[in-house]
């Protein structure tokens, strides 16, 4: 993993040395188990922390909806079948 963001394009886009290192150290930080070891790195591993649970939070959500629709349509088709009877 480390090799996608060992930082060798950055210099293209008019980063120095100190910079790609910086750069490369967030990266790194948001790796779990996350261990950021200033205050930037911190702040990256905390909103990757918060966007990685909101995903994850939206996936469960989608489903219980889905789960709800189709508790809801077997409902409505006993509903139905007993106006028909």
């Amino acid at each position: 993993m480390l090799e996608r963001h060992d930082g060798r394009r950055l210099p293209q886009f008019g980063f120095g040395p100190r910079d790609v290192a910086a750069i490369v150290r967030m990266i790194l930080a948001t790796r779990l188990p996350q261990q950021p070891r200033t205050l930037l790195e911190a702040i990256l591993a905390d909103a990757d922390l918060l966007n990685r649970r909101r995903r994850r939070q939206t996936a469960r959500l989608q489903a219980v909806h889905a789960d709800d629709a189709a508790d809801a349509g077997e409902r409505v088709d006993r509903v139905l079948e007993n106006l028909i009877v």
